[in-house]
């Protein structure tokens, strides 16, 4: 596809990088989702549009590749019915994404929302993940209520819904230091440009090698840069101490300083 583009003079740097993108993640994604498909890839100036012959009078599912903070992301936009049912929220459409909640994952709080009924349009924000669904007229008929998650949000007049998630990683038994390598392997390839999260993992693990009595159990830990915070948490729900990590001009924080 690039060297038409390429000798129409069209392939400008963004649109060559999405494209890359596009042709690495399209060819896993389940045949069910690509048969009833259309693909954007976006660049600065030009749109290119891929549609199967008997799509080309509005597909199902569109999927645009659109270049996000200098990284590609893809767009998911699935049209429904009259309103959204459980049976439009399908795990393949959330097949191959890290969910960043391991509390309740996003697949799980969607498919909560909808199943309260009369959902006409439900917009899922999760780490990289941007997927819309909706009845194509939700605009005219709803209004669009933001919050954390689906025990905050009001279900009662509200047909339209954001839903955006917290990263809220786990650990089931203990916390030590081979788990928040892990967790920092987890941010470096999740949140790339989050360079600030990635500092305050390297001064957790400081803390951990440095200051005496390390807490590997009763703990939770929560990452604060770049505007996102990340939580570390035992999966139990018994009392814990929290501690806190900042990253800022000066460098990475924690409070309080010490282990308790």
């Amino acid at each position: 596809m690039k060297f038409p583009l390429m000798n129409d003079q069209l392939l400008e740097p963004v649109l060559s990088t999405n494209l890359d993108y596009a042709a690495r993640v399209i060819p896993h994604m389940h045949h069910a989702i690509l048969s009833e498909a259309s693909l954007c890839i976006a660049g600065e100036r030009v749109l290119v549009k891929l549609v199967q012959f008997d799509k080309q009078f509005g597909s199902k599912i569109n999927l645009t590749v659109i270049c996000n903070d200098g990284q590609p992301q893809l767009i998911w936009r699935v049209t429904c019915g009259d309103v959204i049912t459980d049976s439009d929220v399908k795990d393949t459409h959330f097949s191959g994404h890290n969910c960043q909640d391991m509390v309740q994952s996003c697949y799980q709080q969607a498919r909560a929302l909808v199943s309260k009924g009369n959902m006409k349009m439900l917009h899922i924000i999760c780490n990289s993940l941007s997927l819309t669904y909706s009845t194509g007229n939700h605009a005219k008929d709803g209004q669009i209520v933001v919050s954390q998650s689906p025990q905050t949000a009001q279900h009662s007049a509200i047909d339209s819904h954001i839903l955006k998630t917290e990263c809220r990683l786990k650990f089931l038994d203990f916390c030590n230091m081979e788990r928040l390598l892990k967790l920092k392997c987890w941010i470096e390839q999740e949140k790339p440009q989050k360079r600030g999260l990635i500092a305050c993992v390297d001064h957790l693990l400081k803390q951990f090698t440095e200051l005496p009595k390390a807490p590997y159990s009763g703990c939770t830990f929560i990452l604060q840069s770049d505007g996102e915070m990340v939580k570390l948490a035992k999966t139990s729900t018994q009392w814990s101490q929290d501690y806190y990590i900042f990253c800022g001009p000066n460098g990475a924080s924690m409070f309080p300083a010490e282990w308790k």
